[in-house]
């Protein structure tokens, strides 16, 4: 079995729980589109709602909104196991990165540019079945995770 997240176009469901320091973990929903434009450019764009009964405390979240929406735009090579990409962060601003495509699992870390506060961050999408992946992402602040989401994928029915 291969991969079907990312190098096949096609949309996914996220549900998972969004995790920080000293709040409980809550609910998070969203939605994942692949689009492929030339033969080696991806987009991967996310966009995740935070429940309006998310904690109430916001000014002490590490993204302090409602939604965050994620816009990947990637290179993958011919040996279709690394690529680079840029991501434009409804927070962040603009971060690049790169990542691994293994025969389990897709790896990919990514950095604030010109960034004093050394923000960055790491993500694993595990395969499950060729309809779903695991999600595993955290975000640092220098030394210290700052916000971790852990999720399920879901490939949109109708979609190969």
């Amino acid at each position: 079995m291969t991969h079907t997240f990312l190098l096949e176009p096609t949309q996914w469901i996220l549900n998972g729980f969004l995790c920080e320091h000293n709040l409980p973990p809550f609910a998070v929903k969203g939605t994942v589109s692949i689009f492929w434009h030339q033969p080696h450019w991806f987009t991967w764009s996310t966009k995740l709602t935070l429940p309006e009964d998310s904690p109430t405390n916001r000014k002490n979240l590490f993204f302090d909104t409602q939604e965050l929406l994620l816009n990947y735009q990637g290179y993958l090579g011919e040996q279709q196991t690394q690529y680079t990409f840029v991501l434009k962060h409804n927070v962040l601003g603009t971060l690049e990165g790169s990542g691994w495509i293994t025969p389990n699992t897709i790896i990919q870390r990514y950095w604030v540019l010109n960034d004093r506060k050394r923000r960055q961050g790491f993500e694993t999408l595990d395969r499950q079945t060729e309809n779903s992946y695991r999600y595993c992402s955290c975000f640092t602040q220098g030394h210290q995770m700052g916000v971790v989401l852990e999720a399920t994928l879901t490939r949109v029915t109708g979609n190969k």
